[in-house]
């Protein structure tokens, strides 16, 4: 199931009406856990941490100062 730019409280109805088409009164808790951002490569590996939910490729980017020189 999709649930890319769905706020938490609107996957778990969805995922709710899902499950309900298996079980009876299903129960959906999503929490947001992975505040951080993994990026390998030129930049040498780092670990970037999320400011907010809503953060883009670019900003990730930017945080990290680039990709590094491209040969």
């Amino acid at each position: 199931m999709k649930l890319e730019g769905l706020t938490l409280r609107q996957g778990e109805a969805m995922l709710e009406k899902e499950y309900g088409k298996f079980f009876e009164e299903s129960f959906v808790v999503l929490t947001f856990q992975n505040k951080r951002v993994i990026l390998l490569g030129a930049v040498g590996g780092q670990v970037i941490p999320l400011a907010n939910h809503n953060v883009t490729l670019a900003e990730v980017l930017a945080t990290a100062k680039g990709l590094g020189p491209i040969d």
